[in-house]
């Protein structure tokens, strides 16, 4: 799905951005950033955005999603289930684990205090350099 799609969909079915955001729990400025093709629309959400227009299409209304924290609300601790999950992911798609950057990209908020916070628990290691840069080092779990 591509951001015209997008927009074709939400005017076919008469919601505002605000409304769709709403349905999938993100802001309305996401939207217009990927009906402007200013930002990819990532694999999860593109399943969600077709979940929502499934229902529409079937006559029910979508439950509408609860919002996603945002990154600066979470401590240290609270953000260790986001990059765990991205991580487990990530490997499960790319067999290979990811970089900093990667999981930086991924994850959508800085990443390094919990990184470090993660170490330091032991629930991760960092052995693998990759083009010889400390950030590009491999994350793995434990």
């Amino acid at each position: 799905m591509d951001g015209k799609q997008l927009r074709q969909y939400r005017e076919t079915y008469e919601l505002t951005q605000a409304a769709l955001g709403d349905y999938l729990g993100i802001d309305a400025s996401s939207i217009s950033n990927w009906e402007a093709e200013r930002r990819p629309i990532t694999a999860e959400n593109a399943r969600r955005i077709e979940a929502v227009f499934a229902s529409l299409a079937a006559g029910k209304t979508p439950p509408k999603s609860p919002p996603r924290p945002h990154w600066s609300v979470l401590r240290n601790k609270e953000r260790v289930p986001y990059v765990a999950a991205f991580i487990r992911a990530y490997v499960a798609r790319n067999s290979a684990a990811p970089s900093l950057t990667e999981i930086r990209r991924g994850v959508g908020f800085p990443v390094m205090r919990v990184i470090n916070y993660m170490e330091a628990q032991g629930l991760i290691e960092r052995p693998i350099s990759r083009k010889g840069n400390p950030r590009y080092r491999a994350i793995r779990l434990r």
